[in-house]
């Protein structure tokens, strides 16, 4: 009976044991991949916002000066537009922090002169000269996740009169790369050139700053 006894809470153990694990395993492992996941897209994140930082940072450190930035999109890719002035960076997460199907400012308070926005400029004083955008794809499971640096025309008054001043992205070679890449920004010298607004003839100063994608 004693023996019996021994062997019955032995197997009961081993069942609530192999329970525990297989809950463990069912509900720890999800949760482990959000965090990895979650982990992955800080990454990325602070991976961008340096991007923007050092480009702002070359525009100012005159012409020549160069530096480079490594970004780990994985599955994803970084694709510059300089038709538009912005350079988009797309990963793929589970469960964004952001709010689905729109655009949302990291960096910046206003959308003024910029693609996702409206207006001919934004203000020097008040405005900063380039943001960090991100859009969560609308859908279930994996979502695709972009991250837009941007720049835009700076309005300022001079006692020459108003002005503007743009961080002009241009590109050398290819306009996209995948997986890990790195980004090979140079200050290529500024260019002055007038655009009308709203009837009014403003001259504007363009620090021209090339991206070289490897």
């Amino acid at each position: 009976m004693k023996g019996q006894t021994q062997a019955l809470t032995a197997v009961m153990i081993t069942t609530v044991t192999i329970g525990a694990i297989a809950t463990a395993y069912v509900w720890g492992t999800p949760l482990l991949e959000k965090q990895q996941s979650q982990a992955q897209l800080q990454e990325v994140e602070r991976s961008v916002i340096n991007l923007k930082d050092d480009i702002l940072s070359i525009s100012n450190s005159g012409e020549g000066t160069t530096t480079e930035v490594e970004i780990d999109v994985d599955s994803g890719r970084v694709e510059v537009n300089p038709e538009e002035n912005y350079i988009d960076i797309t990963t793929n997460t589970r469960r964004p922090p952001y709010p689905p199907g729109r655009w949302t400012l990291i960096e910046g308070e206003r959308l003024q002169n910029l693609s996702i926005g409206e207006g001919s400029y934004a203000l020097k004083e008040s405005d900063l000269p380039g943001v960090v955008a991100v859009r969560a794809a609308s859908g279930t499971g994996d979502t695709v996740i972009t991250y837009r640096v941007e720049f835009r025309n700076m309005y300022t008054e001079t006692p020459a009169g108003p002005e503007l001043e743009l961080v002009d992205l241009q590109t050398i070679g290819a306009e996209t790369a995948t997986d890990t890449v790195r980004v090979l920004i140079s200050n290529d010298g500024e260019r002055k050139d007038s655009i009308d607004v709203n009837g009014e003839n403003l001259q504007r100063t363009s620090t021209e700053i090339e991206i070289d994608l490897r």
